[in-house]
C-alpha cells in the first residue's frame, strides 16, 4: 500500500508565509471597514439628524392653529388637543443663533434637543392675511342642572323680603367656546296658601368666593300666583338673554322677593352623592348685603338652558 507523501520543509515554510500574509489583509480590510462606519458625528449621521429635525418641524406646523412667534431662528404656534384634555399644545422650535448651538423643541414647556452642532438655520415665513370664519352660535340646549342626587334629601327654603336663596353655577364648556348665553331657567318651587308680593330671578356676576356678585346681568319679575300649589317645575325665561359671558367664568342664580309678601319656597336637595360640580347653595338674611359661605353638600333643583358660542378651525 502506497503511502501519502507529507509536505516538504520549503512547503510547510512558503504556506506559513501566505498564510500570514492573507491575515494580514483581512485585518487591514476589517480596520478600513470600521473607519468607514458613521459613529453620529460623520456626515452621514449629521444629515440624517438634520432630515428628521426638518420632516419633525413640518409635520408640526401643517396642523398648526395659531402661530404666536415668528423670527429667523425661532417660531411658536399650537397644534389642536393631542392627549384628550380638550386644551390645545403648544410648541416652539429655537435655534440659539451660535453656530454649533442646539436647535430646541418646546412641547407645552418642556424642552428637548432637536439637533445639535446646528451651524446655520433660516426660517423664512410666505405669509398671507386670512379672514378667520365668524363664530357659530348653537342652538338652544341644557348648559347645566341639578336635580336628584342618589341618596339626596329635599329640603325647601321659605323666601321673605331679608331671606333670599342663590345657586352659583359654572358649565362645562368646549375648548373652542368663545362665550355663552342664559335664555331661561327652570327651578323647583311652590307658591304659599294665600300668595302675594313678587318674586324676582336675577343672573348676577358671582365673585371669587363663588357668592352672587353686586352685578345684575339679567332679571325677571314673576308672580307667586303662577308658581306650583305642590313642589313642581317653574320655566322662567328672561326677555332679554343673558349674553356675552365669559366660558371660564361662573355666575349665580339668585331668588329674591322683590315686593314684601307671602310668595314662596324654593326647593333644593342636601347630602346626596355626587352632587353636581361646579355648583354650590348659598343664602342671605339682609336682602344680600352678605352671604353664606357656598356649600357644595347643597344644590337647588334647576335647569339652565341657552347657547354656546364657538370659535371655528
Amino acid at each position: 500500500m502506497m503511502r501519502r507523501r507529507g509536505y516538504t520543509l520549503i512547503e510547510l515554510a512558503l504556506s506559513t508565509g501566505i498564510t500570514a500574509v492573507l491575515l494580514l489583509a483581512c485585518s487591514s480590510a476589517v480596520l478600513i471597514a470600521a473607519r468607514a462606519v458613521d459613529h453620529g458625528g460623520g456626515p452621514a449621521s449629521r444629515l440624517a439628524q438634520a432630515h428628521r429635525a426638518i420632516t419633525q418641524i413640518t409635520d408640526d406646523l401643517a396642523v398648526a392653529l395659531d402661530v404666536t412667534e415668528r423670527s429667523a431662528t425661532a417660531i411658536a404656534f399650537t397644534v389642536p388637543d393631542r392627549d384628550g384634555d380638550g386644551a390645545v399644545e403648544s410648541i416652539r422650535y429655537a435655534w440659539t443663533g451660535l453656530p454649533g448651538g442646539s436647535l430646541v423643541r418646546w412641547y407645552n414647556g418642556a424642552a428637548s434637543v432637536l439637533a445639535d452642532n446646528v451651524h446655520d438655520l433660516d426660517l423664512t415665513y410666505l405669509v398671507t392675511t386670512r379672514t378667520p370664519p365668524p363664530p357659530v352660535e348653537s342652538p338652544e340646549q341644557l348648559l347645566i342642572s341639578h336635580d336628584d342626587a342618589p341618596g339626596g334629601s329635599m329640603k325647601n327654603f321659605d323666601l321673605t323680603t331679608a331671606k333670599w336663596c342663590g345657586q352659583y353655577f359654572q358649565p362645562s364648556l368646549p375648548a373652542n367656546a368663545v362665550s355663552w348665553k342664559i335664555t331661561r331657567v327652570k327651578i323647583s318651587a311652590k307658591r304659599d296658601t294665600s300668595p302675594s308680593g313678587m318674586l324676582q330671578l336675577q343672573i348676577r356676576t358671582a365673585n371669587s368666593n363663588k357668592q352672587p356678585g353686586d352685578v345684575v346681568l339679567g332679571s325677571v319679575d314673576q308672580s307667586p300666583s303662577l308658581l306650583p300649589s305642590a313642589f313642581g317645575w317653574m320655566d322662567v325665561v328672561f326677555p332679554s338673554p343673558v349674553s356675552g359671558l365669559d366660558p371660564t367664568v361662573g355666575v349665580s342664580l339668585v331668588i329674591a322677593e322683590s315686593v314684601s309678601g307671602n310668595t314662596g319656597r324654593i326647593e333644593y336637595e342636601s347630602g346626596g352623592s355626587p352632587m353636581t360640580p361646579n355648583t354650590h347653595w348659598v343664602t342671605t338674611s339682609n336682602s344680600g348685603q352678605t352671604w353664606t359661605t357656598p356649600d357644595n353638600t347643597n344644590d337647588m333643583r334647576f335647569y339652565v338652558y341657552g347657547t354656546i358660542t364657538t370659535r371655528q378651525p
